[in-house]
C-alpha cells in the first residue's frame, strides 16, 4: 500500500543550545578538559550534559587517557511522526503492516506512549605506549549505557497470533494485519576493547610495516518493557515489548570479535600488501527462526608498481572466495532467493579482483 493521504502530517520543533568547553594543563604532563551543554527543546524540555577528560604523560613513551560524559538525544521528527503501510511476507502470506507513529490509534491500542529522549553515560580509558620509534601499542576500553533507547518495536502480527488478529478485528482495523511503532522499550549497555599494534622494520633493501588490530564489543539489553496491557493474561505468542528478532539485532546480529593482521612491504618502486581478517560468529534470522553463523577468515592481497607519476596496483579482496554459512531455515530464504545472511560482516559476493591506478598531479 505504501503511503496514504492519512499518513501525511506537518510537524516541527525548535531548540536552542549553549555550551562551554574548558581545557588546561595542570602540569607539563597532565592535561584536563571539562565541557557542559544546555539545550532546550520545544517538545521535550531541557537537557544538561557534560564531559570530563584527562591526558597524563609521565614519560615520552607512555600516555594514559580517560573520559566520562553524559549524552542526550531527542527522537527525530521522523521517529515521532513517520507513517506508512508496508506489504510484507509473514508465514508465506502477503500482509499489510502499519508502521505508525505513537499517536496513531492502532499504535495506542498496543501500548504506544509518547517517545522520550535517550540518555547515555559514556566511560572510556586507554593508553598508548611506544617503547621504540618503530613500535607502538594502543589499548582502549569503553563502557556505554543508554536509557530509553529508541527503536522500532515488535510487529504485532495477526497472521502469527490469533489474539492480535482478534484485537485488530474488534477494533475495526481490518485494513491491516499487523502493527509496528517506535518505542523507548529498552535500556542497553555496551562494553568493548580495542587493541592496535604497529611495527616498522628494515627488510632486505625495503621497509616492512606490520599492524595487528583486535576489537571485542558486547552489546547487552538490561531492560525490556513488558507486554502492553491489552495482551497481558492472554494466550498471545508475544512475551514482552520486543520480539526475539529485535533483541537479536541488538545483541548478536554482528560479531562480538574482529581481528586483522596487515603487512605492507615497499622496495624502491615496488609495493605489496597482505591482510588476514577474522570475523567472529553472529546470529541472524526472522520470526521463523534465528540461527548462528560461524566465524570466517579472509585474505586480501595487493601488489603494485610506481612509475614516475603513476602508481598501478592489482589486488584481490577475499582472495580465497570465502562465503558466509548458508541460511538453513527455509522460511528465511524467500523461496531460495536469499541463501546467505544479510548480516554477514563481509557481505556475500565472494572474491573481488581489481586494478587501481593513481596519478600524482603535483609534488
Amino acid at each position: 500500500q505504501g503511503f496514504a493521504p492519512s499518513d501525511a502530517s506537518k510537524n516541527s520543533r525548535t531548540n536552542v543550545g549553549a555550551y562551554v568547553d574548558l581545557e588546561t594543563n595542570l602540569s607539563p604532563n597532565f592535561l584536563v578538559n571539562a565541557a557542559g551543554r544546555v539545550e532546550s527543546y520545544s517538545d521535550f524540555g531541557e537537557a544538561i550534559t557534560g564531559k570530563a577528560a584527562f591526558r597524563y604523560q609521565p614519560d615520552p613513551k607512555f600516555v594514559w587517557r580517560g573520559a566520562a560524559s553524559t549524552g542526550f538525544r531527542a527522537p527525530s521528527l521522523a521517529q515521532s511522526w513517520y507513517s506508512h503501510t508496508t506489504t510484507a511476507i509473514q508465514n508465506g502470506v502477503l500482509i499489510e503492516v502499519g508502521n505508525f507513529p505513537v499517536t496513531n490509534r492502532a499504535s495506542r491500542i498496543f501500548g504506544a506512549t509518547p517517545l522520550q529522549e535517550e540518555k547515555s553515560v559514556n566511560l572510556s580509558t586507554g593508553f598508548a605506549y611506544s617503547p621504540t620509534n618503530n613500535l607502538n601499542f594502543n589499548v582502549d576500553y569503553y563502557h556505554i549505557t543508554i536509557k530509553d533507547r529508541i527503536l522500532l518495536g515488535t510487529t504485532y502480527d495477526g497472521t502469527s497470533d490469533p489474539v492480535v488478529a482478534d484485537i485488530l478485528l474488534d477494533s475495526g482495523l481490518t485494513q491491516i494485519a499487523g502493527v509496528q511503532f517506535p518505542t523507548n522499550a529498552l535500556d542497553t549497555k555496551t562494553d568493548g576493547i580495542d587493541v592496535i599494534g604497529n611495527y616498522r622494520m628494515v627488510a632486505g633493501s625495503g621497509t616492512l610495516d606490520v599492524s595487528l588490530a583486535f576489537n571485542f564489543t558486547k552489546n547487552a539489553i538490561t531492560r525490556v518493557d513488558p507486554l502492553p496491557a491489552i495482551l497481558r493474561g492472554t494466550n498471545t505468542i508475544y512475551t514482552d515489548a520486543l520480539d526475539p528478532v529485535s533483541i537479536n539485532t541488538i545483541e548478536r546480529n554482528r560479531p562480538n570479535q574482529r581481528s586483522s593482521f596487515t603487512a605492507n612491504y615497499a622496495i624502491s618502486r615496488l609495493h605489496a600488501l597482505g591482510r588476514v581478517s577474522n570475523f567472529g560468529n553472529y546470529r541472524d534470522g526472522s520470526v521463523d527462526g534465528i540461527e548462528t553463523f560461524g566465524a570466517k577468515t579472509l585474505f586480501d592481497g595487493e601488489i603494485g608498481y610506481r612509475f614516475s607519476a603513476i602508481n598501478v596496483s592489482v589486488g584481490a579482496r577475499n582472495m580465497f572466495n570465502v562465503y558466509p554459512d548458508q541460511v538453513t531455515v527455509a522460511d528465511n530464504t524467500n523461496n531460495g532467493t536469499f541463501i546467505y545472511p544479510g548480516a554477514s560482516p563481509f557481505g556475500y559476493n565472494g572474491r573481488f579482483v581489481y586494478v587501481r591506478s593513481e596519478i600524482l598531479l603535483s609534488r
